[in-house]
């Protein structure tokens, strides 16, 4: 042990005693020794000799930074509060067990149940990750989707566009009106009450004819590649979770649950837009298989 070398080596803190651990590791993340250093939130460049290069104190911090184990404490658990209990619907919180072993289990803070058994942190890695795997989908399937979205698209904009060709033409007929009350109202000598209180409902309904022209202009490019978007990210978000360190897997998580349930071993999650949509094409096709009938993707995904 390094303290015990350093005490060997007559290294002594103020009280003449065994300097720890902390002291030591304190010692070698300050970078004062190769010349700069902090004071409050600002860092100085020392004016003193420094005893060490900054190549040494680099070195010795990236040797530090490969043996360090950080003390396991709430803190260090990213999926504490990310789900609730089945049971009871409190939050499931992470709790260490003598400082090493990671476990998550139901605060029981509403009092309604004992607090039930624990799950280990890879069992609950592994369930989320099946969560995940709940909307993936295989670039066939992402290639079918695409198509059906494109053909969607052209039928929408069809629509849309007849649509919006009679609001235009209405609001094109309303502004005509509004233009001639001023007209007639100068060489027909309208009363001003009159001309003010006509030309006040000719342009509300100019101003709702140009919202509702605003509201169903859709932009068909923009569409689809939010449509490519969200279907390349769930062909390979099983491989994107496996890949990300715990922070970041909550954030996924975040972004593609609305809510977490944890009963018995098993997570229920209610999955937000659009991923719904990817979970019950998923868990169609599961019903589907084996199934006599021939399936069918116009079945699962279009039904």
């Amino acid at each position: 042990m390094i303290t015990s070398q350093l005490y060997s080596d007559g290294f002594r803190n103020k009280q003449g005693k065994k300097v720890v651990k902390a002291t030591i590791h304190k010692i070698l993340k300050n970078t004062i020794y190769y010349g700069p250093f902090k004071w409050g939130d600002t860092i100085y460049q020392g004016k003193h000799k420094p005893i060490i290069t900054k190549d040494l104190y680099e070195r010795a911090n990236a040797a530090l930074s490969r043996f360090h184990r950080p003390h396991l404490t709430k803190k260090n658990y990213p999926f504490s509060n990310l789900l609730h209990c089945k049971k009871c619907g409190c939050s499931i919180v992470g709790n260490p067990a003598k400082g090493k072993y990671m476990y998550y289990r139901c605060s029981g803070a509403k009092g309604n149940h004992s607090k039930g058994e624990y799950i280990h942190d890879y069992e609950l890695d592994a369930l989320f990750k099946q969560s995940v795997q709940n909307i993936t989908i295989t670039p066939n399937v992402a290639a079918w989707l695409q198509k059906a979205v494109d053909h969607k698209l052209k039928y929408i904009e069809k629509a849309e566009n007849k649509e919006l060709g009679k609001l235009r033409t209405a609001l094109a007929k309303m502004r005509g009106e509004l233009e001639r009350l001023y007209e007639e109202g100068f060489s027909k000598g309208y009363s001003p009450e009159f001309v003010n209180k006509t030309e006040q409902k000719c342009k509300i309904k100019i101003a709702e004819l140009e919202q509702q022209i605003q509201n169903r202009t859709i932009n068909p490019q923009e569409v689809r590649q939010k449509s490519i978007n969200v279907l390349e990210l769930v062909c390979n978000i099983g491989a994107i979770y496996k890949s990300m360190p715990p922070s970041e897997k909550r954030t996924l998580l975040c972004k593609i649950g609305s809510n977490f349930l944890l009963g018995n071993h098993e997570i229920e999650v209610i999955y937000r837009e659009p991923f719904n949509i990817f979970a019950a094409g998923n868990k169609k096709c599961l019903e589907f298989k084996g199934n006599s009938q021939k399936s069918s993707k116009h079945i699962i995904w279009g039904g």
